[in-house]
């Protein structure tokens, strides 16, 4: 869930590559998924706050993505679907 409320707020993502995060973290889109190592995890946030771009763009396309996908009334929607199927 912390990944999610931090794209509502239009954040650039690093997160560890496990599980669904990679339904959620698009790779060069909206932030990075690593390997669950500390020196991964700076790497990326270096290369996101050494790049002013791509820090916006990221920052952007979360909110996008969040927006698109991830709102609760989204959600709530896609389970009612599912469950009238």
């Amino acid at each position: 869930m912390v990944i999610i409320e931090a794209m509502s707020h239009g954040k650039p993502i690093v997160a560890s590559h496990v599980g669904g995060i990679s339904e959620i973290v698009q790779e060069g889109r909206n932030g990075f998924t690593v390997e669950n190592r500390a020196d991964l995890f700076a790497e990326k946030i270096e290369v996101i706050l050494g790049h002013t771009e791509l820090l916006d763009r990221f920052s952007k396309e979360s909110l996008q993505i969040f927006r698109q996908r991830l709102t609760a009334a989204r959600m709530v929607e896609d389970y009612l679907q599912i469950y009238r199927k």
